[in-house]
């Protein structure tokens, strides 16, 4: 790609095109290659979402998926290890196979503040253990927690429909009764 890109800024050096933006055709050339190499890196995305990508490609795509989705998740456990304790560690291997479906994280404490106020948070997981771990790393969600008066038994998780949408992120604060 580097010969590539040689040639490419000297293409746009002797047409002068780094003149119109006043950029040095070094960094243009850089640009551009770089946008081809995320063009096939989408073309490949693409094409493994409809399952047209050679197995070998495919495995690529997957385990960069799982690894990305895997460091996230770990970092979720890391900030919630400080209120729920100990965390499990994930490897892009242990979540291969595995689906993320939709849950939702519940908190409400009746011994503190309004009896009747109730805290919920959406979001993609593995598990209940994964969804409560987002909520508590989610500022948003945790912006209404009480924390010198946190009680883990309060916060519960629970798997929603997947056949229906929901807002992902989403955190709800109710300080009536939830229910009606």
């Amino acid at each position: 790609m580097k010969d590539f890109r040689r040639e490419l800024e000297e293409l746009i050096n002797q047409h002068s095109m780094e003149n119109e933006s006043n950029t040095p055709d070094f960094i243009l050339a850089r640009y551009l290659t770089d946008s081809l190499k995320a063009f096939d890196k989408a073309i490949n995305a693409r094409e493994a979402w409809y399952n047209r990508l050679p197995s070998d490609k495919k495995s690529v795509l997957l385990k960069d998926k799982f690894e990305k989705i895997a460091n996230e998740i770990n970092y979720h456990n890391e900030c919630a290890k400080a209120t729920l304790g100990d965390t499990l560690k994930i490897t892009a291997e242990d979540l291969a196979g595995q689906k993320l479906s939709v849950y939702q994280v519940r908190y409400a404490n009746p011994l503190v503040g309004d009896k009747k106020e109730a805290l919920y948070y959406t979001c993609k997981a593995f598990n209940t253990e994964d969804a409560k771990d987002q909520a508590m790393c989610n500022s948003e969600f945790t912006k209404y927690i009480h924390m010198k008066y946190f009680n883990k038994k309060y916060l519960i998780s629970y798997k929603l429909d997947d056949n229906k949408e929901y807002v992902i992120g989403m955190v709800e604060y109710y300080t009536g009764d939830p229910r009606f």
